[in-house]
């Protein structure tokens, strides 16, 4: 049941994202990918990959990752499941507050605004964080210590790698307002 559950969670939240960037593509400017170096795009696409094909094959062949299972209790699953659903909420809740500024790229867009409301108010990058609950929530619904490592993975590739290359890019198009932005929100999580 919790395959089926978490491959709905995935496809709810790719829905919702897909709905909110073909509205921003055909609002507003589309930043080619290959414009942010061809690195960035390999390493994206090996993340991604390594994201989202462990979490199919748990719900097409679940006996091809047996050896990474968790023995999750059932109520940690449901624990999941209500994380998931809330992911989408908030994933809607980041892309209608970015609105046309929605990029697949770290860099800025030329009319492109400093948007600091809804999840932004507290967040600098709650896309990301909304991703990264997304894979958590779906590995704790399939009970994945593969899918959970590779989170991991992914969220040190975030922290390191593409939130420094965004921020340089808005920097360089906000400066003072993005340098006092940054000192009272947190990266992936509000600033306590």
């Amino acid at each position: 049941m919790f395959r089926w559950l978490s491959l709905s969670i995935f496809l709810a939240a790719l829905a919702t994202s897909a709905s909110f960037r073909l509205m921003a593509r055909a609002n507003s400017e589309v930043i080619p990918r290959r414009r942010e170096g061809g690195g960035l795009l390999v390493m994206r696409a090996l993340i991604a990959l390594a994201l989202v094909f462990p979490a199919l094959l748990c719900v097409a062949h679940p006996s091809c990752l047996s050896w990474c299972l968790l023995p999750l209790r059932e109520w940690i699953r449901w624990l999941g499941f209500g994380l998931g659903v809330l992911t989408i909420a908030g994933v809607g809740w980041v892309l209608h507050a970015l609105g046309p500024s929605i990029s697949e790229t770290a860099l800025t867009k030329p009319e492109q605004q400093l948007v600091i409301t809804g999840p932004y108010r507290w967040v600098r990058h709650p896309l990301y964080t909304a991703g990264l609950s997304l894979f958590v929530s779906i590995s704790l619904m399939q009970g994945n210590l593969l899918l959970l490592l590779t989170t991991a993975l992914a969220a040190a590739f975030f922290r390191m790698v593409i939130i420094p290359a965004e921020e340089r890019a808005l920097i360089a198009k906000f400066n003072g307002h993005y340098q006092t932005y940054k000192t009272r929100t947190g990266r992936l999580l509000p600033r306590i």
